[in-house]
């Protein structure tokens, strides 16, 4: 079902921010350090959104005033609920219309992926208003520093750190390395290696196209009360007449 004009030009994308993100990769100031995020957002995700979806970078809420960590990408859908923005693409999300909240690595460590762990459990404490619907966790690499080619290293490492029956990341994909999605209805990792053309790549990036109608299309049939998050029931007090017109309480 793949068309190769079409795989032929997102090869050349992914190839093009591979290369752009290599140039950047040892360089320790922290506004080319996020250089690499930029590139993939800008020329790899950006394309792929429906009308009305953005991607920006803050925290994700929830309606009871809870917020996880400064998110890397968040993908969110303005035809579901409105964010709370304070610059162009900076903010703070309501879950429910959150597809996906990626972070993303010029080079995966043992340390980034810890600090990854650690701070996830915020995002999973969150309480969607609609059904248990969460956003996409991901970890986005464009190297890694184990050595070898095989995912199932990475997978392994990952393991280790993370031995919880559902893991924190759903979905890992590292350019150099290969692209892995936990199947929750199997309670396993499926993984598949990168190859020259980085078919890895190509394949999260349509993984990830393929999720957001879908996401929309539920979405939208739930009818969110977004007014939760900015009503409050505390002040609220009862006021009622009795027959000979005297207030009571």
């Amino acid at each position: 079902m793949t068309h190769p004009l079409l795989r032929d030009l997102l090869a050349k994308s992914i190839a093009s921010a591979i290369s752009s993100a290599s140039a950047v990769k040892d360089v320790s100031h922290p506004g080319l350090r996020g250089r690499a995020r930029e590139i993939f957002v800008n020329e790899l995700l950006m394309p792929l959104l429906l009308p009305g979806q953005i991607v920006g970078t803050g925290a994700v809420i929830d309606s009871l005033g809870n917020q996880s960590g400064q998110s890397d990408i968040v993908v969110f859908d303005k035809s579901i609920l409105p964010p709370e923005l304070f610059s162009e693409n900076e903010g703070l999300f309501p879950i429910e219309a959150c597809a996906y909240v990626i972070e993303v690595k010029s080079k995966l460590t043992s340390k980034e992926l810890k600090d990854y762990i650690g701070k996830s459990d915020r995002l999973q404490s969150l309480q969607p208003l609609a059904g248990v619907f969460r956003p996409v966790p991901t970890i986005f690499a464009f190297q890694s520093d184990l050595s070898g080619t095989e995912m199932a290293d990475e997978l392994r490492r990952y393991a280790k750190l993370d031995s919880q029956e559902y893991p924190c990341a759903r979905v890992i994909c590292i350019a150099n390395k290969g692209y892995a999605f936990f199947a929750e209805g199997e309670k396993q990792w499926k993984f598949m290696n990168s190859d020259t053309k980085f078919s890895n790549v190509a394949n999260f990036l349509a993984g990830f196209a393929n999720t957001l109608p879908d996401f929309r299309r539920l979405r939208n049939s739930t009818q969110i009360p977004y007014g939760y998050y900015m009503l409050d029931l505390l002040n609220y007090q009862n006021f009622n007449n009795d027959k000979k017109g005297h207030r009571t309480k």
